[in-house]
C-alpha cells in the first residue's frame, strides 16, 4: 500500500507535461501479466489435448464422480 501512496503523491506533485506521459507509461506494463496469462491458458489447453490423446477413452469413466454427489466448493481468498 505504501508503494501506491508514494506513486499517487508523486503523480500529484508532477508537472502537467509529466502527467501527459503517465498514461503512455502505464500502457506498457512493467510485468506483462496479460501475456503471462495467455501463455498459461495456451499451455493448459495444449496439456489437456496432449493428455487426452495419450490416455484416450480411459481419461474419464462414467463412474468417476459418482461416489458422492457433486456440490459447490466454498470460496476462499487465496
Amino acid at each position: 500500500m505504501s508503494q501506491l501512496s508514494r506513486t499517487v503523491k508523486t503523480a500529484l506533485k508532477s508537472t502537467e507535461q509529466v502527467r501527459q506521459l503517465l498514461p503512455a507509461r502505464s500502457a506498457v506494463q512493467r510485468f506483462p501479466v496479460v501475456g503471462w496469462r495467455q501463455r498459461a491458458e495456451d499451455f493448459y489447453s495444449r496439456s489437456i489435448t496432449a493428455s487426452g490423446s495419450i490416455v484416450g477413452s480411459k481419461a474419464w469413466r462414467k463412474t468417476d464422480g459418482e461416489s458422492e454427489p457433486l456440490r459447490p466448493t466454498a470460496d476462499h481468498d487465496d
